[in-house]
């Protein structure tokens, strides 16, 4: 099978000090940016996965509208078992008296 020599261009765009940062330990490895892209590119296609972790949050339903990261859900049910058990106090407010509250705390 004959070897295609056309070659694509690839853009992205990365914050300034992301990429200088990123460029920096490149050639600290002996390698360009283009370099780290084509072996990154090279990687992926030859084992068909993403070379390195990749998550999101694990969510869960609360509502029909509404879903949170299981941390999120497992910290407020950890403080509902303290709220039961007394040992953490429940401050009940408006959300205009709770806004205040985080105000006057700002200051």
């Amino acid at each position: 099978m004959p070897v295609d020599s056309r070659q694509a261009t690839i853009q992205v765009r990365l914050p300034a000090d992301e990429k200088a940062a990123f460029e920096k330990i490149l050639s600290q490895v002996g390698l360009s940016l283009a370099s780290a892209v084509r072996i990154f590119a090279k990687k992926v296609i030859a084992s068909r996965e993403i070379p390195f972790s990749i998550s999101a949050p694990r969510m869960i339903s609360v509502s029909p509208e509404f879903a949170m990261p299981e941390d999120e859900v497992d910290e407020l049910l950890e403080t509902a078992r303290r709220v039961d058990a007394g040992e953490e106090e429940v401050i009940s407010a408006t959300p205009e008296e709770f806004l205040a509250t985080l105000r006057a705390l700002e200051k």
